[in-house]
């Protein structure tokens, strides 16, 4: 069992940034983020060595053969992917709405 799992590391650091953004007490949680970041990844590079172990590393293009990003992005996943990114946004606009009407 290794002593860091780096697929955990980036699971609970995105958790961790998500419960930044959208968590109850926003101040306390950054300090978290800022302080428990950069020691979490010194001890990933240190126990894991990062692309040294071939575990995680990107490989651009691999799947997609001779097409373009966008048609191969496209025909794959459709516009998921966009309308998911900009639901966080949209979100955000109508809550700041409707927090300035009342």
């Amino acid at each position: 069992m290794p002593l860091f799992h780096i697929h955990t590391f980036i699971f609970l650091s995105a958790m961790l940034g998500i419960w930044a953004i959208t968590g109850p007490n926003k101040k306390e949680t950054i300090k978290l983020v800022l302080l428990s970041v950069p020691i979490a990844t010194l001890l990933i590079k240190l126990v894991a060595g990062f692309g040294n172990a071939g575990v995680i590393h990107l490989k651009w293009g691999w799947c997609q053969g001779d097409k373009e990003f966008w048609q191969y992005w496209l025909a794959n996943f459709g516009i998921f992917p966009i309308l998911s990114a900009l639901l966080p946004v949209w979100l955000l606009a109508t809550k700041k709405r409707k927090a300035g009407r009342s």
